[in-house]
């Protein structure tokens, strides 16, 4: 659908949104001590409950492999990251300012 109503952005769309899942999974550090590890699990785990919906379509229309999976894995590992030491910034500015 993105593709049809946005040709420039069509072929980039699914790693658009997978960027931004990742990064909203990451941002959600709560108390966390060690945020950057928070944010990477959260969203490691956020991918790894989305894979088995990713593997059950047919291979036709999706062409996912090792490589791809991996590639996305090490995405949402560092996008999560980076995202959970944001947010603990955020967190850590907003307590002290209090």
């Amino acid at each position: 659908m993105a593709a049809a109503y946005l040709p420039v952005i069509g072929g980039y769309w699914l790693s658009l949104v997978a960027i931004v899942a990742f990064a909203i999974a990451g941002s959600r550090v709560g108390t966390a001590r060690a945020t950057h590890l928070h944010g990477a699990c959260a969203a490691l785990g956020s991918y790894l409950l989305v894979l088995p919906l990713v593997l059950w379509l047919p291979t036709g229309h999706t062409g996912v492999g090792v490589p791809q999976i991996l590639t996305t894995a090490v995405a949402a590992v560092a996008v999560g990251a980076i995202a959970g030491i944001f947010a603990g910034r955020r967190r850590d500015a907003t307590a002290a300012g209090a």
